[in-house]
């Protein structure tokens, strides 16, 4: 995928994130930070800090522009960052993907016609799945994570979702990579009733589901 730049990262109290991470991590099967590309210094400082409580690490976000997948630089950079330092360099890290896109310097979130393009055949579903494993896998990412919104209210889309859900596990087992869909708790509950999945209530934070297991995600701004 392409690279964007993004803008310095803010200085922020992380002592709140901390508290965070040691609670939820008392409960929950596995802990991920969620880093957002415009405050990666700040997810640096919680995973040297924190490291013991955490076991994953999901960089937010690959996006969509001019039709093709873009990831800032500082995406990238957090992730060399994990891997150079000892301590941390075994951490699970996901790639985030997202329907955003971003339209001649626009930014259009959670958009769905961008999915229907890339999901809403056989075809596409299946080519859209290989080229996220791809790119996750080229870039020395451990896993895809998707956060694909907006789709609830669409049962064919839905459908066309479930259908490329399974392709993208598919293509990511070939390579050895981990999947992780994320979904918001109204969408969860239609998610499981329709694939039949015996799963463990979520966080309250965000929720997400790493195949069977429940997690906890924890958002650091």
């Amino acid at each position: 995928g392409k690279k964007a730049e993004a803008g310095p990262a803010q200085e922020v109290d992380d002592s709140y994130s901390k508290e965070e991470v040691r609670t939820l991590a008392e409960t929950a099967d596995e802990t991920t930070v969620w880093s957002a590309y415009w405050d990666c210094a700040d997810t640096l400082r919680v995973l040297r800090s924190e490291k013991e409580y955490i076991q994953a690490v999901s960089l937010f976000e690959a996006y969509f522009k001019d039709d093709e997948i873009v990831i800032p630089e500082a995406t990238e950079k957090t992730l060399n960052q994990i891997r150079n330092r000892e301590t941390m360099r075994d951490m699970t890290v996901f790639l985030s993907f997202v329907n955003d896109v971003d339209q001649n310097g626009t930014i259009v979130q959670k958009d769905t016609d961008i999915l229907k393009k890339h999901i809403g055949s056989e075809a596409a579903a299946r080519a859209h799945a290989e080229h996220l494993v791809e790119i996750a896998s080229e870039g020395g990412y451990d896993g895809v994570e998707i956060d694909y919104e907006k789709i609830r209210s669409d049962m064919e889309l839905w459908d066309d979702f479930l259908r490329f859900e399974d392709f993208l596990l598919e293509a990511a087992s070939e390579k050895n990579l981990k999947v992780r869909i994320v979904n918001r708790p109204r969408r969860l509950r239609t998610l499981l009733s329709r694939r039949g999945r015996n799963m463990l209530s979520c966080a309250t934070i965000c929720t997400g589901v790493v195949r069977n297991r429940a997690l906890r995600r924890i958002e650091i701004f």
